[in-house]
């Protein structure tokens, strides 16, 4: 709506208005620009917060970063996902009466 009426203005030769409202528009957008930036650094840093370590076992149960558990069998808490375990091959049973 802001790009038709800056459009109509500079049309009917009001200049003024035109860049008023143009300045008025690349102000709204560079301040969304910023505030869509901060909001990915807040929301890189409370994912963070919430990434939790696995326990897999490989020879005892221990915990290990989660990128780091190829061929591991893990132990997952309910509520809990974590990135990158894949099911490769058989059966996944989940028991959820504990």
């Amino acid at each position: 709506m802001l790009e038709l009426i800056i459009g109509l203005s500079w049309i009917l030769h009001k200049y003024a208005d035109a860049y008023i409202v143009g300045g008025l528009l690349a102000l709204n957008a560079l301040i969304g620009f910023l505030e869509e930036q901060k909001a990915a650094v807040w929301f890189e840093a409370l994912e963070n917060s919430f990434r939790s370590m696995p326990n897999a076992q490989r020879w005892v149960w221990s915990v290990v970063p989660p990128g780091n558990c190829s061929g591991d069998v893990l132990r997952i808490r309910a509520g809990i996902s974590y990135r990158g375990p894949e099911v490769l091959n058989g059966d996944l049973a989940v028991d959820q009466s504990a």
